[in-house]
């Protein structure tokens, strides 16, 4: 499953995993312009606490 996919599922957990995806495969990928899209997407997530733990993910310079 896909980090959008569990987006779309919706709700705290399928947010927080899709979160891990983004972090664990942005880094390996330098940051590529799709997954700060999805950062970008989880930061605005309907559940608090993804939000904000997206928020938290600091993608480092070039950003």
């Amino acid at each position: 499953m896909s980090s959008a996919q569990l987006r779309e599922h919706g709700g705290g957990a399928a947010g927080l995993t899709a979160l891990t995806l983004v972090r664990v495969i942005g880094r390996q990928s330098g940051w590529a312009d799709v997954w700060r899209a999805e950062l970008d997407a989880l930061r605005r997530y309907d559940d608090p606490d993804t939000a904000e733990q997206a928020l938290l993910v600091d993608p480092g310079d070039g950003w």
